[in-house]
């Protein structure tokens, strides 16, 4: 699963790193370098945005919350047909990074479709 909670912040900024109005998770992060959902993330949480948009938005506060947000929840047939291409991609091979034992898979995933301006890898430990 995820190394640590900078690794997690990350998926979710990257996950939603191609929405308009964004950023939904922050570039830098806190003072401890980790990448949290912004104001805009709960405001578009309440307010709404096109089926795709809010799809991957809810994805990435799943992975933050743990699925335990009721607004968060997804209805996976939807999710599949929904959601371009590029994007059902890059969740579901989020899904095979997480199901793989430690947090090397999720760390290529990152590598892969990190489009964040001066991204890097979340390393903090050796993992």
């Amino acid at each position: 699963m995820f190394q640590n909670v900078r690794q997690q912040g990350t998926v979710c900024a990257v996950l939603t790193q191609r929405l308009p109005r964004g950023p939904f998770w922050s570039a830098k992060g806190d003072s401890e370098g980790v990448p949290r959902p912004t104001e805009r993330a709960r405001k578009a949480l309440r307010d709404g945005m096109s089926d795709g948009e809010i799809f991957m938005l809810r994805v990435a506060w799943a992975i933050w919350t743990g699925g335990g947000v009721p607004s968060c929840k997804l209805d996976l047939g939807a999710l599949i047909f929904t959601l371009d291409n590029r994007n059902l991609a890059m969740v579901g091979n989020l899904f095979v990074a997480l199901s793989a034992p430690g947090s090397q898979a999720i760390e290529r995933w990152i590598r892969q479709y990190d489009e964040r301006p001066g991204a890097t890898v979340s390393r903090d430990v050796a993992g």
